[in-house]
């Protein structure tokens, strides 16, 4: 049930930025319109709505991993805070890492939009100018070979880069909490003679908290690309 409310609340959202969307482009000024140019416009109804619809559904779950994982995080400071401590500490260069790598995701994403933009444009001159293309083979050839499949071959690129780079961030995020597994038992245990129930109960939670950890990494490359 709530996964349905959570669909209706997104197609809501949809449908609301759609319409008022295009209430904003017929009160925009001419000019204004003219400097954004019909293809950003095309791109931003066809494709910016939807990245924005799909972030408002991964909110709700987002949400409720932030939320599990601050209990835990309490839970943690309350059975050892020296642990906590050291632990945490290992979490926050692995986000700042994370935030780095997505910052490199988001500055294709950035370059890959402004190729869309230009695909939407090639796309309405391919649609406008359909007789002129019937007329004139070179004029078709070079439209196609040139301008369609440099716009193209970039947009490829630059969405490929971005999204290996969200893939890297979200498995190399994984390994914050293996990490502190392997120090816990290995290393930190045996060297300042700390409880195994501690270290156990330690364990346990870490491991329970890489299930709302991994939707985090998942929902933060959608976010991004909305916000873009």
């Amino acid at each position: 049930i709530s996964q349905a409310l959570i669909a209706r609340l997104a197609q809501q959202v949809t449908l609301n930025l759609q319409q008022q969307l295009v209430r904003s482009i017929i009160a925009c000024p001419l000019q204004q319109i003219e400097n954004i140019g019909i293809p950003s416009l095309l791109a931003t109804l066809a494709e910016d709505i939807q990245s924005i619809s799909v972030a408002s559904f991964v909110l709700s779950n987002l949400s409720i991993s932030i939320t599990i994982l601050i209990a835990c995080f309490f839970y943690l400071s309350w059975l050892s805070f020296n642990l906590f401590c050291l632990m945490f500490i290992l979490m926050l260069i692995s986000v700042f890492y994370q935030q780095f790598i997505l910052a490199k995701g988001r500055f294709f994403l950035k370059y890959a939009r402004e190729y869309q933009d230009r695909l939407f444009y090639h796309f309405k001159t391919a649609t406008e100018g359909i007789k002129e293309f019937k007329l004139h083979s070179l004029r078709q050839e070079e439209f196609l070979n040139n301008d369609l499949l440099i716009t193209t071959k970039k947009l490829n690129t630059y969405c490929k880069r971005a999204s290996d780079l969200f893939s890297f961030s979200a498995g190399s995020g994984l390994l914050s909490f293996f990490i502190p597994i392997g120090l816990l038992f290995f290393v930190i245990a045996p060297l300042f003679n700390i409880s195994s129930l501690v270290i156990s109960a330690y364990i346990l939670i870490i491991v329970f908290m890489i299930s709302p950890f991994r939707v985090v990494l998942v929902s933060l490359p959608i976010i991004s690309k909305a916000n873009v």
